[in-house]
């Protein structure tokens, strides 16, 4: 369940707020629990090759952490690999998070397909 995913993941979801609050004291916390809680349901059960639970590769590296990004934007980089990986379509996407979120991620979508 949802409740079940924001439990287990509580230490990174902090994280990930504790990062934004440091340059946005109004950030969005609802909104970015929300996403992260979503994509790591979508993900449950896939890891990456090194045996990591997937939900870490969207938030884990630095090249996000450093950008100081809106939450819209991060929103859309976690719930990328959801479209792209999981039987979740953007429609899904767009009915919980909203037409801007729905259209970042359709973008990021769309650019991981660049080779």
């Amino acid at each position: 369940t949802v409740l079940e995913a924001a439990e287990r993941h509580q230490e990174l979801i902090d994280e990930l707020i504790e990062t934004v609050a440091a340059y946005n004291k109004d950030v969005d916390r609802d909104l970015l629990t929300r996403a992260f809680t979503f994509a790591a349901r979508a993900h449950e059960g896939q890891q990456r090759r090194s045996g990591e639970d997937f939900i870490n590769h969207p938030w884990g590296g630095e090249d996000l952490r450093g950008l100081r990004l809106d939450e819209q934007t991060i929103a859309a980089a976690l719930l990328h690999d959801v479209v792209e990986d999981t039987e979740t379509d953007v429609k899904e996407v767009r009915d919980e998070f909203g037409d801007e979120i729905a259209q970042l991620v359709e973008g990021v979508t769309k650019l991981t397909r660049i080779q």
